[in-house]
Order: structure tokens, then C-alpha cells, then sequence
């Protein structure tokens, strides 16, 4: 019976009190997620960001997306170009590693950053799709780095095109451990945004 916003702001004045996890707007966007009960009654909200733009470059371009587990836990994914984003103690990937880079995050329903990470190449990386299958977390995009870190049993471990699409299977309990990760291998990719990405849709990206 809960409505969880999430968007991206430029604003400093968002609602937020000393129970927020970040406070403040870090940089040029910043995500910002808000948890409302029925009664209207704000039972959270947070800013989610480093000191530069974090998930929309414009007021007419929004990337990323969101998925809720059978917990009520957050998941989110987009792109970052801020060397400084909150990552957390046991991300993936704790560095920036290329001009734009996708993350992904796990946020409590309390409203607790539990798990936040880079994920890319020495390139261009967006995260457009997170969903969560039974006790997987599944992180799709596109890359155009052709040392996006794959792992041994990926499909491809290379880059086909300008633009591949990537998908990357993480476990939940333990996202340290990346399951399976791998460049789809389309060229000249386009991705379809705000739709559910599992393993067996892998062919069906191209638009």
C-alpha cells in the first residue's frame, strides 16, 4: 500500500531529514527516492549521487530503470560520470573506470544503500534495465568499450559493433560473485527502454 518514487533532480530542496542516507544533491543530477505511505505520510527519502551527472543528461533524456524483490527491496540501475560516486564497502567494481560508466544499486526498504557499484569499460556504459529472478539480480545495457569485463563463459566476450548490448547476471546474496556477464554482440545496438530484461530476451534487444 506504499508509492516509492524515484526520478532525477537538479534541486538542493528536495525533502529529506537527519534519517535520510544522503542528504544533500552531490552534484549536477542526482537520483532521489522517496517512500510515501497511503496516508501520504513520507516514510523516507534520500538523494542518490556523485558530484556529477547521474542518470539523465537532460530534462528530455531519462535512462535507467528500477525493480522491486519479493522483500520490497530497491534495485536500481542507470549510468554515472561522476568519479565519485557512493559505491559501497563490497561493490563489484569501486572506480570509474571509463567517461561513463552504468551502476548498479540495492537499496532497503527502510530506506538503507546496502550494495552500490560501477559497472564498465574504458568507454561509454548505460545501465537501461534491472530485474530480479528469483535469487539473481540481471543488470542490462549497452557498452561501447571493448574491455567491458566479461567473465570466462560469456556468450561474447567481445564487442561486435559501435554498440553492443551487454548483460550481466549477478547473485543477490552475495554480489560480489558475478555469475555470468556478456556483450550480446549486436552492431550498432538500439535497446528498448522500461521493459523487463531476462536471460531469454537476450535476442530480442534490437529495435
Amino acid at each position: 500500500g506504499n508509492l516509492l518514487v524515484h526520478m532525477y533532480t537538479t534541486s538542493n530542496d528536495l525533502v529529506t531529514n537527519k534519517n535520510s542516507y544522503f542528504q544533500y544533491n552531490a552534484g549536477k543530477i542526482d537520483n532521489y527516492l522517496m517512500k510515501i505511505e497511503r496516508d501520504k505520510n513520507i516514510v523516507w527519502s534520500s538523494y542518490f549521487g556523485g558530484s556529477n551527472v547521474d542518470g539523465q543528461d537532460n530534462i528530455f533524456h531519462k535512462y535507467g530503470d528500477m525493480a522491486i524483490d519479493k522483500y520490497d527491496n530497491i534495485y536500481l540501475s542507470a549510468f554515472t560520470i561522476s568519479s565519485d560516486f557512493p559505491v559501497t564497502d563490497n561493490a563489484k567494481f569501486n572506480k570509474l573506470n571509463g567517461i561513463e560508466d552504468c551502476y548498479f544499486a540495492k537499496w532497503s526498504y527502510e530506506g538503507e544503500l546496502l550494495f552500490s557499484s560501477y559497472l564498465g569499460g574504458s568507454k561509454l556504459e548505460e545501465g537501461r534495465s534491472v530485474c530480479v529472478l528469483s535469487d539473481k539480480l540481471i543488470v542490462a545495457g549497452w557498452t561501447e568499450s571493448s574491455d567491458f569485463p566479461t567473465t570466462d563463459n560469456a556468450s561474447n566476450q567481445n564487442t561486435l559493433g559501435n554498440r553492443d548490448a551487454f548483460i550481466s547476471v549477478f547473485g543477490i546474496s552475495d554480489f560480489c560473485k558475478e555469475e555470468f556477464n556478456s556483450d550480446a554482440g549486436f552492431s550498432n545496438l538500439k535497446l528498448h527502454t522500461n521493459k523487463p530484461v531476462f536471460l531469454e530476451d537476450a535476442f530480442r534487444l534490437t529495435s
